[in-house]
């Protein structure tokens, strides 16, 4: 997500669901700026994550061992790092987990609009 393989303004968007989650907050101004750069103008960027403050370490997932970090983060500060990367933030949403069905988390989501 950091170097993608597309040239300037070649998207139209991109859609993230919960994979944003993955970048260390210390590298996601960089991420999304590299996204602004494939985008056309007035490309949109839809985002989701989960809410909070919490870095989230998981050693086994499906009765599997692995070793995943997760990133939570506010949503006013996504909008943040959205501006600074040279989006403007068009809508916001959140939401409540599925009981049930979803791990117990506050939810965001954000469309954004590559800037001029």
């Amino acid at each position: 997500m950091a170097k993608l393989e597309a040239q300037d303004a070649s998207w139209a968007g991109i859609v993230a669901f919960y994979s944003i989650i993955r970048i260390p907050r210390s590298e996601v101004v960089a991420v999304l700026s590299e996204w602004r750069r494939v985008l056309q103008p007035g490309g949109l960027t839809l985002l989701s994550f989960h809410r909070g403050q919490q870095e989230h370490h998981v050693d086994t997932l499906w009765g599997k061992q692995i070793s995943l970090d997760f990133t939570f983060f506010e949503c006013a500060e996504m909008e943040g790092y959205l501006r600074k990367a040279g989006y403007v933030v068009q809508e916001r949403r959140e939401r409540g987990p599925y009981p049930g069905i979803e791990v117990e988390t506050q939810r965001c989501y954000v469309l954004a609009r590559k800037s001029a």
